[in-house]
């Protein structure tokens, strides 16, 4: 593996003006050593995929040879043709492997400094509530059977299992939080909040139902305070008419004055406010004036920090803690009230007597991966706040809460794609908060702009691009604008297979049409804004420099990521047409809630974090009042 990638960036990346490529060693192995078996299995092949393709030239007439063993021209010119190449297969392998190269080699600080994006981290913590010594349990040792007992234990510690520990444990209830993870202590080192905070080391990926159809990155958090720690703290209440839709069309209940009342507490607690022209860069301000020339809809986003110095972090853990995640916020206020955070427990089982959750018990790790021992708690009431993935697969694994056939089900996500335009001057984009801006003008045909960041290592990888050493050092002139679409025909489900869970997505006709239009429109904007050129995410058409070259894009050949997984154990009046009623409340069992972005019954058009709260906090009065 380590010569393939030295042999791939070496094509990909070197330049005269920029350090020799290599491969830090004991990086990758640590990299590899954190990966799910089949993500490792999936690298290995699709390297030895594209190292080996080039021997069957010789049915062409051409000199059989590893790509490994080419000179580096011919080597640039076989991968350019690969990330052209029509076929789905060749093109996700050369950008799962790129995407590693370039990662490996750009986060090197001797390269980052040589474009000159390198950001200082400021000595200094933003003050946050104090943790009780005895709050939060974390094992190095060996265990027999760590045997719990509680009134409400809540498995999951982000936007929904936080919410519903703080409420519960300050009405008197004796609360335990159970996390697969552990205390985050982010150090602005991306390679080390990708191994700590991130699920599967951010290789959390959508498996395709056709062969036609793209892998999708979606990344989620495994830390106290879940993705939360890892997003870029937007702050959006759900939109009314979302909630009105689902009263009528899932037979629900849900009061607009009450869950409004919910998102004015937690906006208090958590210091949402609007993002400031400082903390919006440059780079986005150009964004904001185009825009304005346009007559387009914008407005700076509404975040949850304090003191931030704009380091453009927010995704990797902010290192001064100037974002009120969940961690430095509502898991404390839960633990000064007297719950426990126990961290490095993965909940695996799940027993039931009659209509009642009796035990829940797993799996104790330490930080360094080895097993420690077992655990069980037994409770009065349990809370699943795992996330959209994570919970429905617990229930599928114990077959559990699922007469109505839904777990899994109706995976809604956020399918996203970047766009990157290139200015001729210096913009420093990373000096800012990641995501600043939010133009809404297309809202209501379903798609949303953010203008944000991306550090160069993932940037650099969001394009089928492959000479990159190209616009490398031309990083500090580039503007980013996010494309998020609310996902309308595309489906998606989790599944169990060999004990893990496996997402399936397939994007539809009506969602490829958006993506279409919002690529045209982010072009315009980024075009008029004084752009030369957009690094479009397009494998047959990556670069523009004029809108009349749109028509020639493929949607459906995008580089994709999404966020924001929702839907698979969603709300309904009906039971046999949802598996949580309007409180959460699992309709098969008296005492299990879910608190997490599952529940919702559709896609809520917007980052949910602050949605996840309100409902969690509705969640947890009603717990609290049974």
């Amino acid at each position: 593996m380590k010569e393939f990638l030295e042999k791939l960036g070496e094509a990909l990346l070197i330049s005269e003006e920029f350090p020799e490529y290599s491969v830090d060693e004991k990086k990758l192995k640590e990299l590899f050593s954190r990966l799910p078996l089949h993500i490792r299995i999936f690298l290995r092949l699709s390297a030895t995929f594209l190292d080996l393709l080039p021997i069957f030239g010789i049915f062409l007439g051409k000199k059989p040879q590893r790509m490994c063993k080419m000179p580096v021209e011919d080597r640039k010119r076989y991968l350019e043709k690969i990330s052209r190449s029509k076929l789905g297969l060749l093109r996700n392998s050369f950008l799962i492997m790129k995407l590693l190269a370039a990662f490996l080699y750009l986060e090197r600080d001797d390269v980052k400094k040589n474009v000159g994006c390198f950001v200082p981290i400021p000595n200094k913590k933003v003050r946050k509530p104090n943790i009780p010594e005895d709050g939060i349990l974390e094992f190095n040792k060996r265990l027999g059977e760590l045997r719990l007992k509680c009134d409400v234990a809540v498995v999951g510690s982000g936007a929904g299992g936080a919410v519903v520990a703080k409420v519960l444990s300050q009405k008197g209830l004796n609360v335990i939080l159970i996390e697969e993870g552990f205390m985050p202590a982010p150090s602005g080192d991306i390679f080390d909040s990708l191994l700590n905070l991130y699920r599967n080391s951010g290789f959390q990926i959508t498996i395709p139902l056709s062969p036609t159809q793209p892998l999708i990155l979606l990344p989620s958090g495994r830390c106290v305070g879940g993705t939360t720690v890892i997003n870029e703290g937007t702050c959006f209440r759900i939109p009314d008419s979302v909630i009105k839709s689902w009263n009528s069309d899932f037979g629900l209940d849900i009061d607009l004055e009450e869950i409004h009342r919910y998102f004015d507490r937690i906006e208090k607690d958590l210091n949402v406010h609007r993002a400031s022209a400082q903390l919006v860069g440059k780079a986005s301000l150009k964004i904001a004036a185009s825009c304005e020339d346009l007559g387009y809809s914008y407005f700076p986003l509404n975040k949850n920090i304090s003191q931030c110095e704009a380091l453009g972090l927010c995704e990797f853990g902010c290192p001064i803690d100037a974002k009120r995640a969940m961690h430095v916020s509502y898991v404390p206020l839960a633990l000064n009230a007297g719950a426990k955070i126990y961290t490095g427990l993965r909940v695996e089982s799940m027993e039931f007597r009659g209509r009642r959750i009796t035990k829940i018990g797993g799996k104790i790790f330490a930080r360094n991966g080895e097993f420690l021992g077992n655990f069980s708690v037994e409770a009065e009431s349990f809370v699943l706040s795992a996330g959209a993935i994570q919970t429905p697969h617990l229930l599928l694994k114990n077959g559990l809460a699922n007469s109505s056939g839904l777990v899994g089900k109706n995976l809604h996500i956020h399918p996203c794609f970047a766009l990157i335009g290139i200015f001729d001057e210096r913009l420093e984009g990373w000096r800012s908060v990641s995501q600043s801006l939010a133009i809404d003008e297309f809202f209501e045909e379903g798609f949303l702009f953010e203008a944000t960041f991306l550090p160069m290592s993932i940037g650099l990888s969001s394009s089928y691009i492959a000479r990159i050493s190209e616009i490398t050092g031309l990083w500090d002139r580039t503007a980013v604008l996010g494309v998020m679409l609310s996902d309308e025909d595309s489906k998606g489900s989790v599944r169990v297979l060999a004990d893990k869970p496996v997402i399936l997505y397939r994007l539809e006709k009506r969602d490829l049409q958006k993506a279409q239009k919002a690529l045209l429109e982010g072009c315009k904007i980024l075009l008029s804004a004084g752009a030369k050129k957009v690094i479009t995410p397009a494998y047959n058409f990556p670069i523009i420099t004029k809108l009349e070259d749109i028509g020639k894009i493929v949607p459906n050949g995008f580089v994709w990521s999404a966020y924001h997984p929702q839907g698979t154990c969603r709300m309904s009046g009906d039971p046999f047409r949802g598996v949580v009623d309007s409180y959460g409340k699992a309709h098969d069992f008296d005492n299990l809630y879910i608190a997490d972005a599952s529940i919702f019954p559709t896609s809520v058009k917007v980052n949910p974090m602050l949605s996840i709260m309100g409902f969690a906090m509705r969640t947890a009065e009603r717990i609290a009042e049974v």
